[in-house]
């Protein structure tokens, strides 16, 4: 099977390239019920970076323009976290996320792996979830 690509939009734009660092990574978007899309990605500065966090947009036209919604809540008071995430809506319209949360704390100067031992920094998995088309 080959798939068209009809239309594209932009999901973001960091609007002052010249002043701050801000890239987004891995999107994951949802269609749900009403016939908007819901997108959840991750903004930092890096691809490894420290200041990882989620965010949500919508679009109510297919993709072509999207409206931000916010950040999605998942730190922890007197930890240094990033985090990863995928979105899905079920058919009823349940929106479910599995998330990674990255404790960086003691090592907020270094990627996601240990150089010595190869190992991942301390980590959590979380599930969320949202029964209003993911206002809440």
């Amino acid at each position: 099977m080959q798939l068209k690509q009809l239309e594209t939009g932009i999901l973001f734009k960091n609007a002052k390239p010249h002043v701050k660092s801000v890239h987004a990574y891995f999107p994951s978007v949802a269609a749900l019920p009403d016939g908007s899309l819901l997108a959840m990605y991750m903004l930092g500065e890096a691809f490894e970076a420290v200041d990882l966090k989620l965010h949500l947009s919508r679009s109510f036209d297919q993709g072509l323009t999207w409206e931000y919604q916010g950040p999605i809540n998942t730190s922890v008071t007197g930890r240094q976290t990033s985090t990863f995430g995928r979105l899905t809506a079920t058919e009823s319209g349940e929106l479910i996320a599995n998330l990674v949360r990255f404790d960086r704390t003691d090592f907020p100067d270094e990627g996601l792996c240990n150089p010595q031992t190869l190992g991942m920094v301390p980590s959590e998995l979380l599930l969320i979830r949202s029964l209003d088309l993911g206002r809440t």
